[in-house]
């Protein structure tokens, strides 16, 4: 039981960790994309660089994603077990878990309580990919006179594949989490019986 909580809880570290990285990272792209100067180091832009970024924040998104399903499975998975006594100590302590977690499906389901995570992840990279969009319409007008058609081309796309992307993978994220939370599969201990059986095949 304590390895399942302590799973949640490096999950949720790694989630908060690809966060930060996302911020590096775009930070990175954009510096190189546009040739920011950093003195005494100086570079020519490198406008393709630029196309990278609503892709790359579209998959740190998906990676997040991923890591939040995986809680919610493990969280659905500790709600839905039943049948361990509650006198042993395994069985207390399994019973203040599935107490927090039906809670807390009730409260992410009625008050979207831990949606403020995924927003800012969708949003981020909706932005960014509208400026991207944004960047490669309006580059005559932008004091960017490094970046070509070819480019530019490249920019554009890459910024509708992220703007429609997040907001899809954001959809299908929701309904997954929505059924994990609602569903209730009654998980029985294996009985001695079972045990038995299954060694036998």
């Amino acid at each position: 039981m304590d390895k399942l909580r302590d799973e949640i809880i490096e999950t949720q570290k790694a989630r908060a960790d690809l966060l930060k990285w996302k911020l590096i990272i775009l930070s990175v792209l954009g510096a190189v994309g546009l040739g920011v100067r950093f003195a005494p180091y100086a570079s020519d832009p490198l406008p393709i660089a630029l196309a990278l970024i609503p892709l790359v924040s579209l998959y740190v998104d998906v990676m997040c994603y991923h890591l939040s399903l995986r809680i919610t499975v493990l969280g659905a998975f500790l709600r839905n077990c039943a049948g361990y006594e509650t006198g042993s100590e395994f069985g207390s302590k399994l019973s203040v878990f599935q107490k927090y977690e039906t809670f807390a499906a009730k409260v992410r389901m009625r008050y979207k309580a831990f949606d403020l995570e995924d927003y800012a992840l969708t949003w981020s990279t909706q932005c960014v990919s509208v400026a991207a969009i944004l960047l490669g319409v309006f580059r005559k007008k932008l004091p960017i006179g490094l970046i070509r058609w070819d480019d530019n081309s490249a920019i554009i796309i890459s910024g509708i594949i992220g703007l429609v992307g997040a907001r899809l993978i954001y959809q299908i994220v929701s309904r997954k989490v929505s059924d994990l939370n609602t569903c209730n599969l009654d998980l029985q201990p294996p009985s001695a019986v079972q045990i038995r059986s299954g060694s036998r095949q």
